[in-house]
């Protein structure tokens, strides 16, 4: 199972992420924005992916490829 992350759910995003998501071996392990809202939005309408604000986070998981 490939792991990505989204940087920016911004315009698209939200694509982005639904894309992925619906994809057969991946899943969407983090959405990283600043605004906390929208990374609400995420976590709501995407269960098991984590909103995250810092970008290192994303970087420093070995788990996203």
């Amino acid at each position: 199972m490939r792991r990505v992350a989204v940087v920016g759910y911004g315009y698209w995003g939200p694509n982005l992420v639904r894309h992925f998501h619906s994809l057969a071996g991946s899943s969407v392990k983090y959405v990283c924005d600043l605004d906390v809202a929208r990374l609400a939005v995420a976590e709501e309408e995407f269960p098991g992916v984590s909103g995250v604000t810092h970008f290192d986070r994303v970087l420093s998981d070995p788990d996203v490829s």
